[in-house]
């Protein structure tokens, strides 16, 4: 017999085994950003509209020594083709692996997709890690390695 607290973990189980490819691209991310931008990828618990969704972030170099990161739409996780008009927002954190500079950035909760923000990360490859900047839960950070020309 199956208590509640079983069935919960079963029912997570599969939940998070849906959610597994969103989490393999998050997780392997990395490229040079000199020619094309990195696109990672967060999967948060919203609750509202849709229980499970992702936003989609890319970093550029914008200037020497300079990072932009983009967010794009909130979108739903188990039906990729819809979408928000509005964005969670994100808190950013980041690494420079060549010199051990480290930062914090933004972007605002409910920003417009494609809004971005400049950071001065110094070159070199930069790890990012973005977590939800709002009131949902991240289920799975954004992370990648990006090179800053």
């Amino acid at each position: 017999m199956r208590t509640p607290l079983i069935r919960t973990a079963a029912g997570l189980g599969v939940c998070a085994a849906a959610l597994a490819p969103a989490g393999a691209l998050a997780g392997a991310a990395s490229a040079d950003t000199g020619r094309q931008p990195l696109a990672i990828e967060q999967t948060l618990f919203t609750g509202d509209p849709w229980p499970v969704s992702y936003q989609t972030y890319s970093v550029s170099t914008a200037a020497p020594g300079t990072a932009r990161v983009t967010v794009d739409r909130q979108c739903n996780s188990f039906n990729r083709g819809l979408c928000l008009h509005y964005t969670r927002g994100g808190s950013i954190f980041w690494l420079n692996t060549a010199d051990g500079r480290t930062g914090r950035a933004a972007i605002a909760d409910g920003a417009d997709p494609g809004s971005s923000t400049l950071i001065r990360t110094g070159r070199g490859a930069v790890l990012f890690t973005i977590t939800s900047g709002g009131a949902p839960t991240t289920l799975v950070p954004a992370g990648g390695v990006a090179t800053v020309g």
